[in-house]
């Protein structure tokens, strides 16, 4: 572990906390693109599958197996995870409207 000496600063990183889990992602790596694009049936829920053993493995994704919004909402399973989260969209939403930071948009 480096300690810096109180002349001089440690580099600041900057991450993008999302609002609707929290996961967080370097800010670097975060484009216009990233705003501008959705479409309703991107897979929001992935499958991925975990092969090998220590040091062989890995976890492979099975796009095929993704659902998106729509198709979480029909599903067993998954409906009750589609309805959270669209509950917490709306929350972000409703309480963002109140503060009056959606005027602009």
């Amino acid at each position: 572990m480096k300690v810096f000496p109180l002349s001089e600063e440690p580099k600041k990183l900057y991450y993008l906390s999302c609002p609707v889990c929290g996961k967080s992602v370097y800010l670097g790596v975060v484009t216009d693109a990233t705003f501008e694009n959705y479409s309703i049936d991107w897979t929001i829920l992935q499958v991925r599958k975990v092969t090998g053993g220590r040091g062989r493995g890995g976890f492979y994704h099975l796009p095929e197996e993704g659902l998106n919004i729509k198709e979480m909402l029909k599903s067993a399973e998954f409906e009750d995870l589609a309805r959270k989260i669209i509950g917490r969209l709306k929350l972000i939403y409703e309480t963002w409207k109140e503060e009056g930071l959606l005027a602009e948009v």
